[in-house]
């Protein structure tokens, strides 16, 4: 009888044919690592490998990301010879075994107890609230921290009767979490 090949070739029984024969790997669907912090740097939260590709996984702040696995399937070298040991790949997941996968993964907020300054300016109160508060400065991971970025500022009391102290409370968000009150 007659073959027909891939791109539409006719071949006859008498013809030399290589048949080839390839194997289905089957692949652990990834995972997102664990215990990643934030640092400053860029950060890998899930690993690609020779069996698929990854997007999504890399990223600097902290947060909650999603990222994307795709399986990687075997391709001809061009001159229409398949390398040896050719695998077709198929996740461990019998209920899509070759759909992308989506991998969720995070980077958790560093945790540092910021230093606190205030202006030598004086807390005024008037009838309609605080009229005048010292300037707050935080500063920790060696750098000075961004208001309403990486912290807020909350003072207390609320309101006052006359004459009195108050103070600041300064809970850090985004990158960092810990507080700190002057």
């Amino acid at each position: 009888g007659n073959y027909r090949g891939k791109g539409g070739e006719t071949y006859g029984s008498t013809d030399n044919m290589t048949l080839l024969a390839y194997w289905t790997k089957i692949v652990d669907v990834p995972t997102g690592k664990t215990g990643l912090v934030y640092n400053g740097n860029e950060q890998c939260g899930v690993d690609a490998t020779d069996d698929y590709a990854v997007s999504g996984n890399r990223q600097t702040a902290a947060g909650n990301y999603t990222a994307s696995a795709t399986l990687n399937q075997p391709v001809c070298d061009g001159s229409g010879v398949w390398p040896n040991n050719v695998y077709a790949f198929e996740w461990d997941d019998s209920d899509a075994p070759k759909d992308p996968k989506t991998v969720d993964w995070s980077i958790a907020a560093k945790a540092i107890t910021p230093a606190v300054s205030l202006s030598k300016e004086s807390a005024t109160y008037g009838d309609s609230g605080w009229n005048t508060l010292p300037t707050v400065t935080v500063t920790g991971d060696s750098k000075t921290l961004a208001s309403g970025t990486d912290y807020t500022a909350s003072w207390s009391p609320a309101s006052l009767s006359g004459a009195g102290s108050c103070a600041v409370t300064v809970t850090l968000k985004g990158n960092y979490s810990g507080s700190n009150t002057a």
